[in-house]
């Protein structure tokens, strides 16, 4: 009786494991039919079976049948005595309710399909037989495995190995990285330590861009491993054995156009994770919001919001992946369970000090839709489509006026998406409060002076500026990567590692390796007993990644300029799948009026010139907009106008202002200088003009003296010329005698 419940459990999940939801419904009713004495005929019509493959009246009927209710993968064969058929969900009641203490983005929440997965871990894992989890992004596939490895496997014999593969991945990566764990046992065999096994987890194997002729290196790597249990050092060529290495994988499902070889996947159990179904999400997220309730201390007046936030995130999320559509243009517009996660975890940072109203965590909701999903948009339309999915959701679940929640950005009994961007929560308002509260912002202006404040006192410390910045008193860093920065694409394998998983493989050296965890074990001793890892140096590890997580903040700036964004998005996953996107849209009117005047208030005019300096420039940057719009309409050519073109347009026209009114300034400086040196001549002649009307009658004197002494001397010439003739006279004679 064992050996059947135990071959039935085994080709439930052999041929049935890989199939999704709905394949699987099928397979259940004909598994069924298959164990019953007589094969139903109307089945052979309904799965359309040939004449010669029709099932024949069993001789005798099987032990134990799988019970009615649900499908065949509802239940497991259990040995207690002969054997027994039981419910997965039987075990829900049994798992530990989640601690008060623990970190939101730690919360696992027990399902039939948590469960289930982790008894098929458990199974093939102690069993030493390779699975590969196939499924869409955010279905807790590498979560689920990642839990089972570090805490509810037994550590001390199978030693965890965590990878992920991206685009860049090479084949010489994956053999260095699996390589760095191994010991050498004895020549050509390696292998983790004695008495140990080491189990490899690689995450998004899929992932690999295939090479001229189809392969995929770091693939076609791992399959001579599962061939032929040896690799080759790539020095000498000689082969090593690996021994004691157990391999498991997670992808995505084959019609995202990621892929691996038969070759491959034939060595593994695949096991298909579908999304969840509307209820398993609805329990879940319910559980996490009321648990999130009860530990802060909420009165039960929030207890209706457990439900009205749920069942309202369940249907715009649905909405949003049946209406927005990725396209090349909107190669982002990807949404999994992650943006659900994101949408509640920015509602589970409220507090009673801050949240005194039902209304106010509705609004919060609201908030974190906006940011999630409306931050993400690209253009007018699906902005306003988001808007309206908001209210109507907001009138079917909430029960409320959408003009009543938000009655303070009411204009003229009209709600607008516009007036919607002025809600804004965050925890900075009050930079001297002890305790950061998650608050609504009420003023705007007074916000926006915190951030002055704030970006004053960053200027102050750091005239230059910074990628790797430590913000606050936890010692979080913030790391800013922009476009501009990657020289080449395999600057983004790091990246997209960090982002995934925390860590960049074979970082560090053992030397500083064994240092972190000296440090992380120091760490793990002063925290309480039940939070404590069990100390193997894998845990103390995860310990140090599960900090970095926690503590580093990774912002990424890219241009959608191009086909670098999108190739990127599709090479690298984990930038859409792991990043909250903010896409950023053209200014608005306020905002050009704001900035505008901003930089023109330093400029020195009078309020009206600066009035329409400021509506100048806001009215040259929103023409040029709609020029470029009508530019691309006819011609079919882009031009960027971009908020850096309206700051350098203010830069450029204070830059000419000045330079204009220097040169005017120093013409007319020149100017009044040439009027004062003339000043200053028509002074002095006036001065000379005074001295030679005073020194005239002396003159006047004085010529009348030289006049007479003129008379007499001429008197005197005269008598000298008679004296001179009468001495020629004299002279003249003396010559002749």
């Amino acid at each position: 009786a064992q050996l059947e419940g135990v071959f039935f459990f085994s080709c439930i999940w052999a041929i049935g494991g890989p199939l999704e939801t709905d394949s699987r419904a099928k397979f259940s009713e004909l598994f069924r039919a298959l164990t019953e004495k007589v094969f139903p005929p109307e089945l052979n019509e309904k799965f359309r079976i040939p004449e010669h493959l029709q099932v024949q009246p069993l001789s005798k009927p099987f032990i134990f049948q799988i019970p009615k209710g649900g499908t065949v993968f509802d239940y497991r064969f259990t040995k207690e005595g002969k054997g027994k058929w039981r419910p997965w969900a039987e075990e829900i009641s049994q798992s530990t309710s989640i601690q008060r203490d623990v970190p939101v983005n730690q919360v696992i929440v027990p399902t039939i399909e948590t469960i289930r997965i982790g008894a098929l871990l458990e199974l093939l894992v102690q069993h030493g037989k390779c699975l590969l989890l196939v499924g869409p992004t955010g279905t807790g596939k590498s979560v689920y495995t990642i839990d089972f490895l570090l805490k509810r496997n037994d550590t001390n014999i199978f030693k965890p190995l965590l990878i992920s593969f991206s685009a860049q991945t090479t084949a010489n990566q994956v053999q260095d990285i699996i390589m760095s764990k191994l010991d050498k046992r004895r020549k050509g065999v390696f292998g983790p330590p004695l008495g140990k096994k080491c189990v490899v987890f690689i995450d998004d194997v899929s992932m690999p861009l295939k090479e001229t002729y189809g392969a995929q290196p770091p693939i076609e790597i791992v399959r001579m491993w599962l061939d032929h249990c040896l690799w080759y050092d790539r020095k000498d060529v000689t082969a090593m054995k690996l021994v004691d290495l157990q391999l498991m994988c997670a992808m995505g499902p084959p019609s995202t156009g990621n892929t691996v070889s038969p070759r491959f996947s034939q060595h593994f159990n695949s096991i298909a994770m579908d999304e969840f179904d509307d209820q398993t999400l609805i329990g879940i997220f319910s559980k996490i919001v009321l648990w999130h309730l009860d530990t802060r201390g909420f009165s039960k007046e929030f207890d209706p919001c457990i439900d009205e936030i749920v069942l309202s995130t369940l249907q715009i999320y649905r909405q949003a992946r049946a209406i927005l559509l990725p396209t090349p243009a909107k190669c982002h517009y990807l949404f999994n369970l992650r943006d659900f996660s994101r949408v509640i975890q920015g509602v589970l940072l409220s507090v009673p000090e801050g949240t005194e109203t039902l209304n106010s965590m509705r609004r919060l909701w609201a908030h974190e839709i906006l940011r999630v999903y409306g931050d993400r948009l690209v253009d007018d339309s699906d902005r306003e489509w988001l808007f309206e999915e908001l209210c109507t959701v907001i009138r079917e679940y909430m029960k409320e006026d959408p003009k009543d929640l938000f009655d303070r950005f009411v204009e003229g009994n009209e709600l607008t998406e516009t007036s919607l961007r002025a809600l804004m929560f965050c925890d900075f308002t009050n930079p001297k409060a002890d305790t950061k509260l998650y608050l609504e912002v009420m003023d705007i202006e007074e916000l926006s002076f915190v951030v002055e404040s704030y970006l004053v006192e960053y200027n102050n410390m750091s005239k230059k500026p910074m990628s790797l910045k430590v913000c606050g008193s936890d010692q979080h860093i913030c790391f800013l990567f922009t476009d501009t920065q990657i020289k080449e694409e395999g600057f983004l394998e790091d990246i997209n590692n960090l982002l995934n998983s925390g860590e960049i493989p074979n970082l560090f050296t053992n030397e500083e390796k064994s240092e972190i965890i000296e440090k992380m074990r120091q760490m793990d001793r002063q925290k309480e007993k039940s939070q404590q890892t069990d100390g193997s140096l894998v845990a103390l590890f995860n310990l140090f990644v599960t900090i970095i997580r926690d503590q580093l903040h990774i912002v990424l700036s890219m241009s959608p300029i191009g086909d670098a964004f999108r190739n990127r998005v599709r090479k690298f996953p984990s930038v859409v799948n792991c990043c909250t996107i903010d896409w950023f849209q053209p200014w608005p009117k306020d905002a050009l009026t704001a900035v505008a005047t901003k930089f023109l208030s330093t400029v020195e005019m009078t309020d009206m010139e600066r009035q329409c300096c400021i509506d100048m420039c806001m009215e040259f940057h929103t023409s040029t907009q709609m020029l470029s719009d009508e530019f691309l309409l006819r011609l079919k050519r882009y031009n960027y106008v971009t908020p850096t073109s309206y700051l350098e347009m203010i830069h450029t026209f204070k830059t000419l202002l000045d330079k204009k009114r220097t040169e005017v300034l120093t013409g007319k400086n020149r100017y009044l200088t040439g009027l004062k040196q003339l000043e200053i001549a028509a002074q002095q002649i006036g001065v000379m003009q005074e001295q030679l009307e005073a020194v005239q009658p002396q003159m006047k004197i004085a010529a009348e003296t030289v006049a007479q002494q003129m008379a007499k001397v001429q008197a005197d010439s005269e008598v000298a010329a008679e004296q001179k003739q009468m001495v020629e006279k004299d002279e003249a004679a003396a010559q002749e005698q």
